[in-house]
């Protein structure tokens, strides 16, 4: 139980900071690239009217900026109404005619004023004015360099923070639960103690009632209903002790199954025949003619057919006069599928999950027999073994499903 609300505490946690990370993260990386794009921009217009930077050594166009040029590559050049084109200026970069009939070509056919050259990783802007179509063009591989960089470099961090972020949701979910698990510790301990403490005088009371009533001679008849009383009592109180101390030793993790490969299969028909004596007596038919054969699952046999036992006591218990009960056992891919459904009064949607707590008994005025401790450990047995457990209600009938890994 603590770790499944520290798995989900993790959770939670981790799936908020995820989300506020990528908006931060992505804010970062647009700012970054709408920077980049306004810096070339800028650049462009300035080109268009007429505020070119001085000259700076030559740039060839396919190669890398060197490092000790300052100033992006950029040119300008004008096409004249006639179609003549004339370059105006030019920033750290060399650009033979051939190339430069072709760009502009390209550019005069757009109807944008402004685009990128991809084949040349230029961006360009264009406006007319008296002399013609004016168009400024830079080199932007610069540009994206450094988008892609501050883009790497968020992941990275992005990367890195949800891990320190994992870490400390760790440490925090082992701190806050730290009591909790101390409170549960104990709480399992005072429940075992107290059902081994239980037990003994349980013993005694049931070993002297049996004594009593093997010396049933030498003792008023009239008494005999107090003892025969006495016995139900002890016996009612010894099961619960018993169930207890069952989920006591579920609840502590020092307490694993030893697993074997058993047949759930003859778990199952078995645990049919011992209650069609009960079924019998109410009327209640048990049909078995859904189970498949040679289906084993690892685990405890003890534990798989005190949970076929208990899911069948309980349907025979709920289920109404001249009735039946029908049990399915199948196989579905690598999973067991075991399932029994039983007419019974409805059930309220919101009260079915409730069916497995402890103590919990759908009969408010708890007018019946038991304590509400037998599914819930069922459902502690599922657990153990890996399995689930679901109910369901399908018109008048309640049917519970369990699903168990095939061995």
């Amino acid at each position: 139980m603590i770790n499944k609300v520290k798995i989900k505490f993790i959770l939670i946690n981790m799936m908020l900071i995820f989300i506020v990370l990528l908006v931060v993260f992505s804010i970062l990386c647009i700012s970054s690239y709408q920077n980049e794009i306004d810096r070339v921009n800028n650049t462009l217009s300035m080109l268009l009217n007429d505020r070119q930077e001085q000259s700076k050594p030559p740039f060839h166009l396919g190669d890398s900026l060197q490092e000790n040029l300052i100033g992006i590559p950029a040119f300008v050049f004008i096409v004249s109404d006639t179609g003549k084109i004339q370059l105006v200026s030019k920033t750290n970069v060399l650009i033979s005619d051939n190339d430069l009939a072709i760009m502009s070509a390209v550019i005069l056919a757009s109807k944008n004023n402004d685009g990128v050259l991809r084949k040349y990783k230029l961006k360009y802007m264009k406006k007319t004015d008296v002399t013609g179509i004016k168009v400024a063009v830079v080199e932007i591989s610069d540009m994206e360099r450094n988008i892609r960089t501050a883009i790497i470099l968020s992941i990275c961090a992005f990367v890195i923070s949800l891990l320190v972020f994992l870490i400390i949701s760790i440490f925090l979910s082992n701190w806050f639960t730290r009591p909790i698990k101390q409170t549960w510790e104990q709480q399992t301990l005072f429940l075992s103690d107290a059902s081994h403490e239980l037990k003994t005088p349980l013993s005694v009371i049931l070993a002297n009632t049996e004594i009593l009533k093997n010396n049933i001679s030498s003792i008023d008849s009239s008494l005999w209903r107090w003892i025969d009383n006495t016995e139900i009592e002890s016996k009612k109180m010894k099961k619960l002790v018993d169930d207890l101390l069952f989920l006591s030793k579920s609840d502590s993790s020092s307490s694993p199954i030893e697993h074997s490969r058993v047949s759930l299969s003859d778990i199952v028909l078995s645990a049919a025949l011992s209650f069609e004596s009960v079924g019998f007596e109410k009327n209640i038919t048990i049909r078995t003619d859904k189970i498949s054969e040679s289906i084993y699952v690892n685990g405890s046999e003890f534990e798989l057919s005190r949970l076929t036992q208990i899911l069948l006591d309980n349907a025979l218990k709920y289920s109404a006069e001249a009735t039946s009960v029908e049990i399915e056992l199948t196989t579905n891919q690598s999973k067991a599928v075991f399932s029994l459904s039983n007419a019974c009064n409805s059930l309220p949607k919101e009260q079915l999950p409730r069916l497995f707590d402890r103590f919990y008994r759908g009969d408010s005025s708890h007018s019946g027999d038991g304590y509400g401790l037998g599914l819930s450990i069922a459902k502690s047995i599922i657990d153990r073994h890996g399995g689930k457990i679901t109910v369901e209600m399908i018109g008048d009938n309640i049917r519970f499903t369990v699903v168990l890994p095939i061995s």
